[in-house]
């Protein structure tokens, strides 16, 4: 029989179908994944009550035990791109393609009955469950959206990530398979590449992955061996290294004094730097790297994360993005400033004759529309003068690649623009 084991200062682990945590707060235990559930049966062998249950990730060797917890009055919270495999895996099912199906995800391995969900865990969002603060970290690899759990520890201070399958043991993940998101690609290789680079920027002094043991020391060294080995891994295939590449060393593109670009998302993103030191963005979606492949999928296999803070900061001392104009409705263009919204209260301005589409998606279900409502905060008519800080926008109508966009055009250091979003395509 599998027993409790302290592991750290407050922290144990039962060795089930995953790692199961137990994390004492001060207001009771938080858990962190399900297992089979087995653990159940020897809570008495913890020092406190569990409070809630988090799963960073919906395969059933680390979910099916939830259903118990959820039975025995635990609440369970889950990823947010992951509520519906969680709580109605038979409609996943049933919707799921079979034939002409080019994506290799592994949503087979959801559960298989349904789980009672209490709530969602939102990237970046800080929960207090248990007396402990809970950062919720971004870690797309073995699914699109798995997530860590980052706590500091109330015994010792130490900062620790519950990390999923981001890593088993120093240089090592536990399975490949699940990397292979699509028939030709690697693409939850370059997203476990990337999110190891995100956990060594978190500065964790403990990580406890969910299979695998906890590393308690050279967190650093585990992780840059984990790099190194993904990018051996990746060598060989056609595009994945200068996928890899484009996600190091990023910085924002000079094009005048005042207007800069990003290629670090889906689409591209315009940045106009003010005199007094805010930034605007057109269009913001998907991070680049964060999005699953082959692209025209189910909501449930994209994920919109944040892109560009780091060298707004680094190159600007900016710490956010002001506002947000849209050129278009399409999700590649807007997905993610439901997130700038909802972490920093950013302004969306958009044309008239698509700001319903943004805002009420589901009245409308156009095709490439994103499922999450966005706040339009300015509604703008065409040809129309509009400011922000120093500089005057107007639109104009354009239709082509689709007649809900607007053609943007701005000066800037003595330089006339015209934002076209993707109405026009350039190859070199």
């Amino acid at each position: 029989m599998q027993h409790w084991n302290e592991v750290g200062a407050g922290v144990w682990l039962y060795r089930d179908s995953c790692n199961v945590y137990a994390i004492e707060g001060t207001a009771g235990l938080l858990l962190v994944n399900a297992g089979t559930g087995a653990w159940l049966d020897q809570l008495a062998e913890l020092p406190g009550r569990p409070v809630a249950l988090l799963c960073t990730h919906y395969f059933r060797d680390h979910s099916s035990g939830a259903s118990s917890a959820a039975r025995a009055g635990i609440p369970v919270f889950v990823p947010e791109g992951e509520v519906e495999a969680f709580a109605e895996p038979e409609e996943r099912f049933r919707r799921r393609e079979t034939y002409l199906k080019y994506d290799n995800l592994w949503d087979l391995f959801i559960p298989i009955t349904g789980i009672e969900v209490s709530g969602s865990l939102r990237d970046y969002d800080r929960l207090q469950l248990a007396g402990l603060e809970c950062e919720i970290i971004p870690l797309p690899g073995a699914t699109v959206h798995q997530v860590g759990i980052g706590i500091i520890s109330s015994h010792d201070g130490r900062r620790i990530v519950f990390c999923g399958e981001a890593i088993h043991s120093p240089g090592r993940l536990p399975r490949v398979a699940p990397l292979q998101y699509s028939y030709n690609d690697l693409g939850g290789a370059i997203n476990a590449y990337h999110s190891a680079d995100v956990l060594l920027k978190h500065g964790a002094d403990i990580l406890c992955p969910s299979l695998g043991d906890p590393m308690l020391a050279n967190v650093t060294g585990a992780l840059d061996t984990l790099k190194t080995n993904l990018r051996r891994m990746c060598s060989a295939r056609e595009g994945q290294l200068a996928r890899l590449d484009a996600g190091e060393n990023r910085s924002l593109i000079r094009v005048s004094d005042h207007v800069w670009y990003s290629n670090a998302s889906a689409s591209n993103t315009t940045y106009l730097i003010s005199r007094s030191g805010k930034a605007l963005a057109i269009d913001y979606g998907y991070e680049q790297r964060s999005l699953a492949f082959p692209p025209y999928s189910s909501p449930a296999n994209r994920r919109a994360l944040l892109h560009d803070l780091d060298q707004l900061r680094s190159q600007f001392g900016i710490e956010q993005i002001d506002t947000v104009l849209v050129s278009h409705f399409h999700d590649d263009h807007v997905s993610a400033i439901p997130v700038l919204q909802r972490l920093y209260g950013t302004q969306c301005w958009a044309v008239e004759c698509f700001a319903d589409l943004l805002e009420t998606p589901a009245a409308h279900r156009f095709p490439c529309n994103s499922p999450t409502p966005i706040r339009v905060d300015k509604r703008i008519g065409l040809n129309e003068t509009v400011q922000w800080e120093e500089f005057n926008f107007q639109f104009a109508p354009m239709s082509g690649h689709t007649r809900f966009s607007a053609l943007i055009g701005f000066e800037a250091d003595g330089i006339e623009y015209a934002h076209t979003g993707d109405q026009y395509f350039f190859f070199s």
